[in-house]
């Protein structure tokens, strides 16, 4: 008691011998890391951060201290502190490869471990120094990334932006999921991804995983799954982002969030308008070319309640309105659409259980046209309306039996869509109007089982059964996808990892049923398109030391029926091609990332991948690249921190060329982009931010239409960050 007493004393007295070492913790952006400890060597007792990333420890004799400061997710700051010493202030550098993978097997919001992943993790501090606004465009840093084509979402046709991985986009449809907290964001009839249906001001942190993962997740999973994270404040919290650009673009992002007694509620909204830029080079261009560019608001609420006895429940709104201009007077497409959903959780039976349901509707709206040869006048050719509804959902139950963990659920989904075509003659008069229903009911159950052994070796095995129904009352396809993991850890600083599985995907409504026109490109929908099937097998290891970490994955993939856009019959006025199923497309390649502390405050980051990606079995097609797959891709980055002043970023990117068609006719060359970028703090609430996208005004080919057109010029861009707490 004595000791006790005089510990008090001493650390409150004010009189000379101890001190309580005083500071704050935040990470490389800024914001602060609530639940960060503090380890003093000798003292039993660790400081904890508070919501403000203040802490407090001691009271501590004067003189030097040995001092650890570490929290998930985050490398491990050491320092000897000088005691008495003012406030410090110690800055966590975010661990963006290691064995953490944040996905979760049930589309919810609940993290779980896959030990066989090769996953990537964009953090806070990434997208702050992205150069880009752009979800999409931040997302091309991670090995193997891919869209349909080059284009960026600030200026792209929705419908090119469906997202894959390893090479295996042969059309315009996604071979990955993308979620937000467990929240499906692929579009339902055509596949691809809407990237401004999350607000940049609520996301934390972005999870690629690559490799099949249909066993969890379904047919939407072929190539692997992106996880986008959002921010869940524990105490209310106000976040502003507002940003300009050379290309007339404005954008304000916002998060407000609210949470008490096991009660909490958020709102995130957005709102852009854009002039855009050019899409066509200056040579090319002729009096119908406009920029392209979008406008859009969107926004989501979602609130729920935390009951002490575990169990919880969640719902959530979301609406997106975009409008865009695709480079010519005429081409135009808009997008409405609307979602809601809930879900529930608690404990049941041993383990923990999970239902979710998730409703959605929407409209999107396009226009087509024929652009004569000099550019100068075009036709109105047709205008399309398609109406689409989907219902999805879940249930999961999960259950540790030891140290095993074993997972089982079971999912289902519809959807229905009606595309309208109308078809117009060369005096604007209307040709003829089609009307095309389209029906899909998927549905499968699954199970999971990982086994540690020892602390060295994991095992998971996983297998899915699924049922797809391409017509009311029709017949059902069944498809089986089975997956083996194992993890081995050979040092402290050593795992290896591998694993075999089968994966599978359902062609989309709108390669079923929509045909589109793109420049004087014609593609034909394929109402008798069968599913994918896809076998992967993969190996890897991952280093971790001191100073950083490297991951290398070797992968082969064999893609049978995979769905291509085959070229039919070419003329110089039209190129015509249907979406068939070919042969088989194989891909072998190499995947390596790394970040690596050359000095205290200086980091390099890099990537590396190289996919051979060819057809295979296929008559016409056989040994021809596949399109829209580049053979290397590589980035590379320094990152500069000054704690509590600036972070500042150089980052070079470089590809190889690809072929935009089938018959590799049609080349998209090689090149390399530099982007910029640094944040900072003005008051301990604001933040600037600036950056410099395609720093060299690099002019660089996106597509060939067979016309080329071009991706994103020298962009300059300015922000402010507000965060209230």
């Amino acid at each position: 008691m004595a000791a006790v007493f005089l510990s008090f004393l001493l650390a409150f007295s004010g009189l000379p011998g101890a001190t309580a070492l005083r500071g704050f913790v935040t990470d490389t952006s800024g914001r602060p890391i609530p639940g960060a400890r503090i380890v003093v060597e000798g003292e039993t007792t660790p400081g904890v951060a508070g919501s403000d990333g203040s802490f407090e420890a001691g009271p501590l004799a004067d003189g030097p201290h040995r001092v650890s400061v570490s929290a998930p997710g985050f490398q491990t700051w050491e320092g000897t502190i000088q005691l008495p010493s003012a406030d410090i202030a110690v800055t966590l550098q975010q661990i963006s490869i290691d064995e953490r993978v944040v996905v979760t097997a049930t589309r919810g919001d609940v993290s779980v471990r896959d030990p066989a992943a090769a996953t990537s993790v964009l953090s806070s501090s990434d997208l702050s120094l992205s150069a880009s606004t752009a979800l999409d465009d931040a997302l091309r840093t991670t090995p193997g990334f891919s869209l349909f084509r080059r284009t960026s979402s600030k200026t792209a046709n929705p419908t090119a932006q469906g997202a894959t991985l390893r090479g295996l986009s042969a059309s315009g449809a996604s071979r990955a999921i993308v979620l937000a907290d467990g929240i499906p964001l692929n579009d339902p009839f055509g596949g691809w991804v809407y990237w401004d249906r999350v607000p940049r001001a609520a996301i934390e942190q972005v999870d690629v995983v690559r490799g099949g993962s249909s066993d969890l997740y379904g047919a939407d999973a072929v190539g692997g799954v992106i996880q986008v994270i959002t921010a869940r404040p524990t105490t209310p919290e106000v976040r502003l982002a507002l940003d300009g650009d050379s290309t007339a673009t404005a954008r304000v992002s916002t998060l407000t969030a609210w949470s008490e007694s096991g009660a909490h509620v958020q709102f995130a909204g957005e709102a852009s308008r854009s002039d855009g830029s050019f899409v066509v080079s200056e040579d090319d261009r002729g009096g119908i070319d406009r920029r392209a560019g979008v406008d859009y608001v969107t926004g989501r609420l979602q609130g729920g309640y935390d009951w002490s006895s575990a169990w919880r429940v969640k719902g959530h709104l979301g609406a997106l309105g975009e409008s865009r201009q695709n480079g010519t007077e005429l081409q135009i497409n808009d997008t409405s659409e609307r979602d809601a959903g809930g879900t529930a959780a608690g404990p049941l039976a041993g383990g923990l259980w999970d239902g979710a349901v998730q409703l959605g509707d929407q409209t999107y709206h396009q226009t087509f046209s024929a652009v004569a040869a000099d550019r100068n006048t075009e036709t109105l050719t047709s205008r399309q309306t398609v109406p689409a509804s989907s219902v999805i959902a879940s249930t999961t139950w999960r259950r540790l039996a030891g140290t095993a963990d074993i997972i089982v659920g079971a999912d289902l989904r519809q959807i229905t869509a009606t595309n309208t075509d109308v078809s117009y003659l060369p005096d604007g008069s209307i040709r003829a109007t089609t009307t095309t229903p389209g029906f899909e009911r998927s549905g499968g159950v699954f199970a999971q089982l990982r086994v540690p052994i020892g602390d060295r070796v994991t095992l998971v095995g996983g297998a899915r059964g699924d049922s797809w129904q391409r017509e009311r009352g029709g017949h059902r396809v069944g498809e089986f996808s089975p997956r083996a993991v194992v993890s081995v850890r050979l040092s402290p600083w050593l795992v290896a990892r591998g694993s075999v599985n089968r994966a599978f995907r359902v062609p989309t409504l709108n390669e079923r049923i929509r045909n589109f026109r793109v420049g004087n490109v014609l593609t034909l929908a394929n109402h008798e398109l069968q599913p994918e099937t896809l076998v992967v097998a993969e190996g890897g290891l991952l280093a971790q030391g001191s100073r950083g970490s490297v991951r290398t994955s070797v992968f082969t993939t064999w893609l049978d029926h995979a769905v291509t856009n085959v070229t039919l019959t070419t003329t110089p006025a039209l190129i015509t091609r249907q979406r068939q199923n070919a042969g088989e497309v194989r891909a072998t390649g190499l995947e390596s990332e790394g970040e690596w502390r050359l000095m205290q405050n200086l980091n390099f980051i890099g990537s590396l991948a190289l996919t051979h990606s060819r057809f295979e079995d296929t008559p016409g097609l056989t040994g021809n690249h596949v399109p829209q797959v580049p053979d290397w891709q590589v980035t590379g980055g320094v990152r500069w921190t000054a704690p509590r002043r600036m972070l500042a970023q150089l980052q070079i990117r470089s590809f190889g060329r690809q072929y935009e068609d089938d018959r590799n006719t049609l080349v998209l060359r090689s090149a390399t982009l530099v982007d910029a970028s640094a944040d900072g703090p003005i008051a301990r609430t604001t933040r600037w931010v600036a950056a410099v996208e395609n720093l060299f005004n690099t002019e660089y080919d996106t597509g060939r239409t067979p016309l080329r057109t071009i991706g994103t010029p020298l962009t300059v861009r300015v922000g402010l960050r507000f965060e209230f707490r």
